[in-house]
């Protein structure tokens, strides 16, 4: 970079990779824009940003999604557009897109990505995420599972049980699933999502009370977590708008944890 206060700003502000929550990824936030300031031109920073907003608006952690979602494609476009081979602004905008309804950009941009880097654990898990939102589970698993293979001892190891976890639920293997979400755990118990789906994978297996104690413990990672907020973030994310997921968990939800105004703690 021409300015090597905006390369630390970028390092510090990315953060949220090994904690996914509100906190974080709201600190993250202004230290990526600060370092697009100081080099408007900087494509990491513009990169990065992108995932910041996205990732924000898709989790609900965002006041406007669709504002942050909107502002995260430019700046994912405008990174790919200076470094089109660029494998960090494929990986910014491939991954908006695949947690944003459009897994087939998703899936061209994150095959190219490994193509220029074949190492990249965080490409390859999220271009299995794609196939598994382009409701292609079969084909994304092995991609999850080259990430962890890639980064056994990550601290994005979390993210990749994760997304194996909803690809193995999608595939109807509860009982792996299950094992998949109490190994992301294991790295990082603060990110909603993971909760989430160890609840599917428990309630695919008929263990209704461990699932509802598993969405209880999302609701302790993030206070406006409800049933309200897991259909908006699953219509946003998934092709199917999430059916699969909801047909397992609505008929088990907590009624006092329907809508996040029925028990807010924030």
């Amino acid at each position: 970079p021409e300015n090597l206060d905006a390369w630390g700003l970028v390092m510090r502000g990315s953060r949220s990779y090994a904690s996914f929550n509100r906190k974080f990824l709201a600190e993250d936030e202004p230290l990526l824009r600060e370092a697009l300031s100081l080099d408007p031109n900087y494509v990491p920073a513009k990169a990065e940003l992108a995932r910041s907003l996205c990732w924000q608006a898709t989790n609900f952690y965002s006041e406007d999604p669709a504002r942050d979602i909107a502002e995260a494609y430019t700046l994912g476009q405008q990174a790919l557009e200076s470094a089109p081979n660029d494998p960090l602004a494929l990986f910014a905008l491939g991954s908006c897109y695949g947690y944003t309804g459009r897994p087939r950009e998703a899936i061209r941009l994150l095959e190219k990505a490994i193509s220029k880097q074949p190492n990249y654990a965080l490409a390859s898990a999220a271009l299995g995420l794609a196939l598994t939102f382009d409701q292609q589970p079969a084909r994304g698993l092995p991609y999850i599972e080259q990430a962890l293979l890639l980064s056994p001892l990550s601290p994005q190891t979390y993210l990749f049980e994760t997304y194996r976890t909803a690809t193995l639920c999608e595939l109807g293997r509860y009982a792996e699933a299950e094992q998949a979400a109490q190994n992301g755990l294991k790295s990082y118990d603060g990110w909603y999502w993971t909760w989430l789906n160890l609840a599917w994978a428990r309630a695919g297996q008929g263990d209704i009370g461990g699932a509802q104690q598993a969405l209880y413990n999302a609701k302790s990672s993030e206070p406006r977590f409800s049933l309200t907020l897991a259909k908006e973030s699953a219509a946003i994310i998934f092709k199917n708008k999430g059916e699969n997921l909801l047909a397992a968990l609505e008929p088990i939800w907590p009624e006092d944890l329907l809508s996040a105004s029925e028990n807010k703690t924030d």
